[in-house]
């Protein structure tokens, strides 16, 4: 087995575990994956997303921040940014100008409805 079909089946296997809610597994996952590749997007997306199943925000954050870089089209990782600096750093203002950003690279719906919802619930934490 070669290394990339290494880093895809334990991609696969981190992500199942993550959405089975078996943290201690994708982290085990994850942590095969960046011995071969810790900067390919979908090991960053794992962590960024074990870090917020974890209850890390700023870790979250981090992740996130760092896949904007590796995939600059995808509005997915500001959207998720605009989640946490609402919801866990209650910050309305950065939460609005991230997202507002990732509009520009939506293109389905599911995104478009998260983006509009975050969108609504930092102008109502502002008063508008």
């Amino acid at each position: 087995m070669s290394r990339m079909d290494r880093l895809s089946t334990d991609l696969e296997r981190g992500f199942e575990a993550l959405e089975e809610g078996k943290l201690d597994a994708a982290a085990s996952a994850l942590d095969r994956c960046k011995r071969i590749d810790r900067k390919h997007p979908d090991v960053v997306m794992l962590g960024a997303a074990l870090a917020d199943a974890e209850g890390d925000p700023d870790g979250a954050i981090e992740q996130y921040r760092l896949l904007v870089t590796l995939r600059p089209d995808d509005p997915m990782p500001r959207i998720c940014i605009a989640r946490l600096e609402l919801h866990d750093h209650g910050d309305p203002d950065a939460a609005l100008e991230t997202v507002n950003a990732a509009f520009d690279f939506i293109d389905e719906e599911a995104d478009l409805l998260e983006a509009i919802f975050i969108k609504a619930e930092a102008l109502i934490a502002r008063g508008e």
